[in-house]
Parts: C-alpha cells; sequence; structure tokens
C-alpha cells in the first residue's frame, strides 16, 4: 500500500509542477548527511546540491588550465572542479581547529570539466580543492586557498 500512495504523489508531482526528481537522485538532509554525495545528483529539499553552486576559489594551474572550490550554499558542500583532464584532483577538508574530517578524489582521462565527490563546508569546517601537477612529483599539488 505505501508503495502505490509513493506512486501517486509522484504522478501528482509531475502532472502539478512537470519536473519530478530523477530515479537516481540522492538525498541527504545538508552538511556531513551529504559528505561523500554527487553534487549533481544529491538532492536537498528538491534542487540538486550543484544547482546554486558558484565558484568560491580558483588556482590557475598550468596553461589553460584551474582548479576550483565549488560551493553549494544551500546543502553547505564543497567540492573540487577542474578542466584538466588526465590528472588527479582532490578536495581536503578539515575542522576549523585545523585537524583532519576527509579527503574525496578523482581521476579522469575524458575531456570537459569535472569535479569530485562533496564534503560538508558548512560552520565548523574549512575545505580546498587541489590539482597534482602533470610532470611534477607525487607531492606537487596546487591547490585553492581554505574556505
Amino acid at each position: 500500500m505505501p508503495r502505490r500512495i509513493a506512486m501517486a504523489l509522484t504522478v501528482m508531482t509531475v502532472a502539478v509542477f512537470g519536473f519530478a526528481v530523477p530515479a537516481h537522485a540522492d538525498a541527504c538532509g545538508a552538511g556531513t548527511a551529504c559528505d561523500g554525495g554527487d553534487p549533481s545528483t544529491t538532492v536537498v529539499g528538491g534542487s540538486t546540491c550543484g544547482s546554486d553552486a558558484y565558484t568560491r576559489l580558483s588556482a590557475h594551474v598550468e596553461a589553460s588550465s584551474y582548479i576550483e572550490l565549488r560551493w553549494s550554499p544551500h546543502c553547505q558542500t564543497a567540492w573540487a572542479r577542474s578542466s584538466t583532464v588526465g590528472t588527479m584532483i582532490k578536495v581536503d577538508s578539515y575542522y576549523s581547529d585545523g585537524s583532519y574530517r576527509t579527503t574525496y578524489s578523482s581521476y579522469r582521462q575524458e575531456f570537459g570539466p569535472w569535479y569530485t565527490l562533496m564534503v560538508s563546508d558548512g560552520p565548523g569546517y574549512i575545505a580546498r580543492a587541489c590539482q597534482l601537477l602533470h610532470a611534477s612529483g607525487p607531492d606537487a599539488w596546487v591547490c585553492t586557498g581554505w574556505w
């Protein structure tokens, strides 16, 4: 019975508003509940975290490439985004007192912008985005400032 009610509500939402939350959407309550979520599919209050995001900080990496710290005020989350392919990017998350929380990284071979999973970046947390330099050693990261 609850399944029929859920289906009826979905049909009514589509009929009244003309849209529905994608079937693959992940819901979280914002903040730490969104840690590890995909900003393009994680939904808080009916909107994806990527829908209100903007570039909070950025850093020039090499040639025309950049690393960005994207931030969603609605979800209180941050993630790294880059235009460079064939390299590693990461988002580091720390508590405001400087102690480590978590890191999410991503590597991509295809062209176009790409991003990491999200970390909480509300009160009590800070985050930065980093990209590994192509022709450098394992510790040669270019990072944004902390936010």
